[in-house]
């Protein structure tokens, strides 16, 4: 199948057009296409509460047209249709309704003419549905990672409704959007595309497949079962993953929590777990850096502005207990002067408040950076 030309949407993207969409007295239908497993649901789902809508899902890939026109009923002197339950839902709701109709692109070409009648006329039959109601429809668009589409009538796609193409997140805008767990997150940035995104097997068609929807499944299912310790919790974390994960990325979680992962949360908290975590890291330096970087991203992320001199202080002061703490725990010189430099680079203002070890922070890591510089054998 040809590659569609399409507006590319993030999911944040198309939270804020359903949104807009949602403002008009009678908006237009949205056509939004793209790759399984992307989060083309939840977002349409999550917009359509955070506007404060009713959401109201129809696969249209499982249903024949006589869910979408209605069955008639012969009893009386003329044919009447009763209606399928979702419309009676779109009815009630009053002009609140998003109506999803998923799977778009599996419908057979007389599910999508039913459909098409009823976005174009906004009526099932003759009972017209509330005005204010938003359609929807989302779908595939085939490809070689073992998902397929059927072809997409062209009376859906002349004007019938705006159309986009949602892109598959990357890292840090998922982790943005999703907000994982620590142990997932700092998993996920670890190894990034090798993890993140992993196309479905055509060989292997009832394996699971690793995707930014199947993560945050599992996100989902740890929060709700209070699967938040990889410590603690790490055999159940991976029963769950060996469920919706590929076997492949199975592998790097179960060897990444067999070490546990380093809780950056827990190191800027001082919990005593955490910190005993990283010393048992000793042979992962990168492991350590990635952390110390990590707890960065949580108490100043980038562009963060401290606007007063109490935010300042207060940052100072807390930045120095946490200094002192890894200057005792770790001995590789330059994953301490990394930390520090990177610190510097996000806030100078604060840098110049702190001390390390009763010394300004900058002292200490001049003396730090000529010990490393000796130690380095000459060329």
């Amino acid at each position: 199948m040809a590659h569609a030309q399409l507006k590319q949407l993030t999911a944040n993207g198309t939270k804020v057009l359903i949104g807009e969409f949602c403002k008009l007295k009678n908006p237009p239908t949205i056509m939004l296409f793209g790759d399984p497993g992307i989060g083309k649901s939840f977002a349409i789902k999550e917009a359509t509460e955070e506007a404060g809508r009713i959401y109201i899902p129809i696969s249209l890939g499982r249903i024949e047209p006589y869910d979408i026109k209605g069955i008639p009923d012969v009893s009386g002197e003329y044919t009447k249709w009763k209606l399928q339950w979702f419309w009676k839902q779109v009815i009630d709701a009053k002009g609140k309704a998003v109506v999803h109709c998923d799977e778009a692109t599996l419908a057979t070409d007389d599910v999508q003419g039913a459909i098409l009648d009823v976005i174009w006329q906004k009526t099932i039959d003759d009972v017209p549905l509330p005005e204010g109601t938003l359609f929807v429809l989302s779908g595939n668009m085939g490809g070689e990672d073992g998902t397929f589409a059927k072809s997409f009538s062209s009376a859906l796609t002349g004007g019938r409704g705006f159309m986009y193409g949602m892109r598959t997140p990357d890292v840090e805008e998922w982790i943005a959007y999703q907000k994982p767990l620590d142990f997932i997150a700092s998993f996920i940035k670890h190894f990034e595309t090798k993890v993140f995104y992993v196309p479905a097997r055509k060989e292997a068609t009832f394996e699971p497949w690793t995707n930014p929807r199947s993560w945050s499944q599992l996100d989902g299912l740890c929060k709700q079962l209070g699967y938040t310790d990889a410590n603690k919790d790490a055999d159940k974390i991976i029963d769950m993953a060996r469920g919706i994960l590929s076997p492949t990325t199975v592998n790097l979680f179960i060897d990444e929590l067999g070490d546990k992962v380093i809780n950056p949360s827990g190191l800027w908290k001082m919990e005593s777990g955490a910190w005993k975590q990283y010393a048992k890291n000793a042979g992962n330096p990168l492991k350590k850096k990635n952390a110390l970087n990590d707890v960065l991203d949580i108490v100043i992320p980038a562009k963060t502005v401290l606007a007063t001199k109490e935010q300042r202080e207060k940052l100072a002061k807390e930045m120095e207990v946490f200094l002192d703490k890894v200057v005792d725990m770790e001995k590789t010189v330059e994953i301490i002067t990394s930390f520090i430099r990177e610190f510097g680079k996000r806030q100078p203002m604060v840098f110049d408040l702190v001390s390390v070890k009763g010394q300004k922070v900058s002292k200490y890591f001049d003396e730090l950076m000529k010990e490393e510089t000796v130690k380095k054998p000459a060329k």
